[in-house]
């Protein structure tokens, strides 16, 4: 049973680990929180299943459409709720994407009505067993994806000009300006990125669950944001770890960290309290420890010269 859990948390806290990355990329380059993140993903799974209903989009032009929809709305809410508030008390973008919140589900729920939707699946999953252990190939699938997106996070962040250039802009918005860097699009491009991640999310958990409802996005966001917090707000990896944990807490009840690691700029090793009660280690600034930041994080400044 504990393993059978382990897997289900695995599965589930790597989708909410790519949401995870959306506060984290968002929060690291502006310093507020977008808590309109969980309608986005709520918006990706939703644009999914309507194009699916025709019977005349197949199920990966759906999934990329969904997540362009998602990308696109976080675009625009960049643009309406946080742009025109740069500079003001952090309260006001904050109260600003809490407006945002509520107005997407309502709107969610005008158009959409408080019903499920089932997710029309066009594919067949089945259950294998690996080392005795019962696991489904859509588990499989799911934890690959989300793998995959973050594989190619990192990658568009270290080696293109574009994610070197979100780096500088999240180490110092003003330098970057003056290094001729457009701020404003690469703001934008960061909510693009965070928001598409967050759509295929949605979609991912829509076909997990078999349901799409207007407010399918407000505990997955509240525990992507957990996890983006335990992971390490300011850090772009920092979401990555974080992600299994609140998962994690549901389902066994206590709060324990499935995965836990530490080390920054060091080899990284285990930590011998990965499965204590979580409040035993949210001391520090910086969040969880994860092997992640100990080969993109601190390498980013010096990456941004070259």
């Amino acid at each position: 049973m504990f393993f059978q859990q382990l897997i289900n948390g695995l599965t589930t806290g790597s989708v909410y680990a790519l949401i995870a990355l959306g506060y984290t990329m968002i929060y690291g380059i502006l310093g507020l929180i977008n808590f309109a993140q969980g309608e986005i993903y709520m918006c990706g799974a939703f644009v999914a299943v309507l194009l699916l209903a025709t019977g005349k989009v197949n199920f990966f032009l759906a999934f990329a459409l969904g997540m362009a929809a998602a990308a696109l709305l976080g675009v625009l809410l960049e643009r309406v709720a946080f742009r025109p508030l740069r500079g003001f008390h952090p309260l006001v973008p904050l109260i600003s994407a809490i407006g945002a919140s509520i107005f997407l589900q309502s709107l969610a729920l005008l158009l959409f009505g408080p019903n499920d939707r089932p997710f029309p699946i066009q594919f067949t999953f089945s259950t294998i067993k690996i080392a005795g252990l019962p696991v489904s190939t859509l588990q499989m699938a799911i934890l690959a994806a989300a793998l995959g997106f973050m594989g190619l996070l990192i990658v568009f962040v270290r080696y293109t000009t574009y994610g070197k250039a979100i780096v500088a802009c999240a180490l110092d918005r003003d330098t970057a300006r003056l290094m001729g860097i457009n701020v404003d699009r690469m703001v934008s491009l960061t909510f693009l990125l965070g928001s598409a991640l967050s759509g295929a999310a949605g979609i991912m958990m829509a076909i997990y669950y078999n349901a799409t409802y207007p407010r399918m996005g407000l505990l997955p966001g509240l525990k992507a944001f957990s996890a983006a917090i335990l992971g390490g707000g300011r850090q772009h990896p920092g979401g990555h770890p974080g992600g299994p944990a609140p998962r994690g807490g549901g389902v066994f009840g206590g709060g324990l960290y499935l995965l836990g690691f530490q080390g920054r700029h060091r080899l990284c090793h285990p930590h011998p309290g990965a499965l204590a009660p979580a409040p035993g280690h949210l001391a520090g600034p910086g969040g969880l420890r994860w092997p992640p930041t100990c080969y993109i994080w601190p390498s980013w400044p010096a990456s941004i010269s070259s």
